[in-house]
């Protein structure tokens, strides 16, 4: 057998480490790129990162002048990304964009690579101008709309990715990521968004295959539920999830945690600990997921990841229990014909609203959700001085929209003396700090008074800078979830737009769950003069009063129905028997 069999032959069984000494003796002395390629990338599945990073490099060296150089320049960049190289692969990117202006493949990944390197604002100025050029690009228009809604020109992300829903194909591979960010952008209309969602579920769905129906007997007895996550870690999912499954009662039905995403840390281990049987389905294929879950014979499975890019919507698809439900990992309608219900309640979804969602509705009573205060959450303080009033968001920067900016510049120029503080890991980009600074300045706000932290290094310090803070003010159209409850969980009052759909109405449900209720304002008149009245509440306090009026409210929150463990999780569990009682609608099972 050759050596080049050899190797051909280990590669096709994954027998990376057996084909490593092959590669190198072929590799070496070798001007193969292709080979030297080969060898780059087997390091990297074996955790080489810098001698995978070498080998790239010497693969490109190698490519030069022929045929098929533009393309490893591409994935071979894009291997130098996952090295950790950012910075290089960035470079290597930019001078392919200038060597091959005529491809558009080639823009794509330099956008991805700025945004890697930290650069953001560079991403959405690059892809502004790709677009111009290539307007015809799907997959740029996909591409840079994520670098636009990152870089706070979410005006722009929106038509990009409208523009691609029109002209790509009706594909889930495009309608999903174009769905999914679509939630972040306003001005869009929620019946509009709910089509595409459907779209990308009926392409899911053809994609799926024929029909699949739940062997007899299949979920009777006492209740299996099957919880489906790419979130069983230290994520924000599972601090909504761990109060379900710590405040429940053994034994009324059994639990499946099916984990799709690792590594495994301590909150895993609690999540574990908590179910009644576990199914560690990471890295695997749909099919093998599929096959596990339909093993486990639940009468329900939840799907707790929605259509996010580490999701497996595929599995819900092709159906694995007679009665699917959509719950918390995902603000809106997934689209799938086979998802039979979603779990929601009568202030995120109140009636009437049953056209913007592919699934049925099942509305809890009350809140839809309850959280659970970290055990590393600090303790409160002040250093305020009267007079001085701070506001602040920690949400991502992909909900800073115009209609969140006009929020932020009312509430600032109803509090004249107030000051904003912000948190994003685009944020302190250079670039995107001064698309940021004029922002305000054309409305009015002087950019000196908005001060923007950059990411904390652990969850206790970014806890911690809620101290900075007196006020929350919220995002919309897609409104904080977790960062509201951190907020309240901080004794931070919270001041929320209710919009019209599921994403923009969250935050209502929560105040209200927290017996704060007078924090929802129903226009940007009333977001204000929330804000002003909260204000004049703690200006005229010094440190002192300040920490004591605030651990009053989080005490308040953390005794409310928001934090009430045990009564949710009868509620949670009545709703879900109640489901199952009603069977899947429709019976539009996939394999």
């Amino acid at each position: 057998m050759s050596l080049s069999t050899q190797i051909q032959d280990l590669l096709a069984r994954r027998q990376f480490a057996a084909a490593r000494p092959l590669l190198e003796r072929a590799a070496r002395g070798s001007n193969d790129a292709q080979l030297i390629f080969t060898l780059a990338q087997v390091l990297q599945a074996l955790g080489e990162r810098e001698p995978a990073a070498y080998q790239a490099q010497r693969a490109i060296a190698s490519a030069a002048g022929k045929a098929y150089e533009p393309q490893l320049r591409v994935v071979a960049g894009e291997l130098l990304q996952e090295c950790g190289k950012a910075s290089e692969a960035e470079r290597l990117f930019r001078d392919t964009a200038e060597r091959y202006p005529q491809l558009p493949t080639v823009r794509a990944a330099w956008i991805n690579a700025l945004r890697a390197a930290g650069r953001s604002g560079e991403a959405g100025d690059v892809a502004l101008a790709s677009l111009r050029q290539f307007p015809g690009d799907v997959l740029l228009h996909l591409i840079g709309a994520g670098a636009l809604g990152e870089s706070l020109r979410q005006s722009q992300a929106r038509e990009a990715l409208l523009r691609a829903v029109e002209m790509g194909p009706p594909d889930h591979r495009v309608l999903i990521p174009a769905a999914t960010m679509l939630h972040y952008c306003d001005g869009v209309d929620p019946a509009v968004l709910t089509q595409i969602h459907r779209r990308a579920g009926e392409s899911l769905a053809r994609a799926a295959g024929p029909s699949w129906n739940p062997p007899a007997g299949a979920g009777t007895g006492v209740l299996r539920v099957a919880l489906i996550s790419c979130d069983f870690r230290d994520h924000a999912v599972a601090r909504f999830l761990e109060p379900w499954l710590s405040g429940r009662t053994r034994g009324t039905m059994q639990i499946i945690g099916v984990s799709l995403l690792g590594p495994a840390d301590e909150t895993t281990a609690r999540l574990r600990a908590a179910c009644d049987e576990w199914i560690d389905a990471s890295g695997k294929p749909d099919d093998e997921i599929v096959r596990l879950v339909r093993e486990a014979r639940a009468g329900i499975a939840m799907d707790l990841s929605g259509l996010h890019v580490t999701a497996r919507p595929m599995v819900f698809a092709r159906r694995v229990a007679p009665v699917q439900i959509s719950y918390l990992g995902y603000a809106g309608t997934t689209g799938l014909p086979t998802m039979d219900y979603r779990l929601v309640d009568a202030v995120t979804d109140p009636p009437g609203a049953e056209h913007l969602s592919s699934e049925k509705l099942l509305r809890l009573e009350r809140c839809f959700l309850c959280f659970a205060p970290d055990a590393r959450t600090p303790q409160i303080e002040s250093a305020a001085s009267p007079g001085q009033i701070t506001f602040c968001c920690f949400n991502a920067q992909q909900k800073i929209t115009d209609t969140t900016l006009d929020l932020w510049a009312g509430a600032m120029k109803a509090v004249p003396h107030a000051r904003l503080i912000l948190k994003g890991r685009s944020l302190s980009d250079a670039r995107t700090r001064a698309i940021l600074d004029a922002s305000f300045q054309t409305r009015g706000v002087e950019p000196s008074r908005i001060q923007v932290l950059p990411h904390a290094a652990d969850y206790a310090s970014h806890m911690a800078e809620y101290n900075r803070a007196d006020i929350a003010l919220d995002t919309h159209p897609y409104c904080g979830t977790t960062t509201t409850c951190e907020a309240l969980a901080m004794g931070l009052p919270v001041v929320t737009l209710a919009g019209k759909a599921h994403a923009a109405r969250v935050g209502a449900s929560l105040l209200g769950a927290a017996g704060v209720p007078s924090g929802v304002a129903n226009s940007a008149d009333e977001y204000a003069a929330c804000a002003r009245r909260l204000a004049e509440q703690f200006t005229p306090l010094d440190a002192g009063p300040r920490a004591r009026a605030r651990q009053i409210l989080r005490d308040g929150a953390r005794s409310s129905e928001l934090c009430n463990a045990k009564d949710f999780a009868g509620r949670l569990e009545a709703a879900l028997v109640g489901a199952k009682g009603a069977g899947s609608t429709p019976p539009d099972a996939r394999t």
